[in-house]
């Protein structure tokens, strides 16, 4: 766990271990950086997909209704050729 330090009087080197966190400190806000910004690539992509999905809805909700005059102007045609 000692991670490499050297020795001293009371413990370990005083240098070695803030050379230490300060390289741990780095390295984490390198990475926290790096995820930050997949974070927010994925977050554009999801309102992307959101909006895609939406406008698919409006198109399908309209298709319906366009389907339903349609069915409803079959029926009507068939009624009358039955009569």
């Amino acid at each position: 766990m000692s991670a490499g330090f050297r020795k001293s009087f009371l413990g370990f080197n005083c240098d070695d271990v803030i050379k230490y966190i300060e390289s741990a400190q780095s390295r984490f806000s390198k990475r926290e950086g790096e995820l930050q910004t997949e974070i927010d690539s994925l977050n554009e992509r999801n309102n992307d997909t959101l909006k895609q999905m939406n406008e698919l809805c409006t198109e399908k909700a309209a298709l319906e209704a366009e389907l339903a005059q349609y069915r409803a102007k079959c029926d009507e045609i068939e009624q009358l050729s039955e009569s």
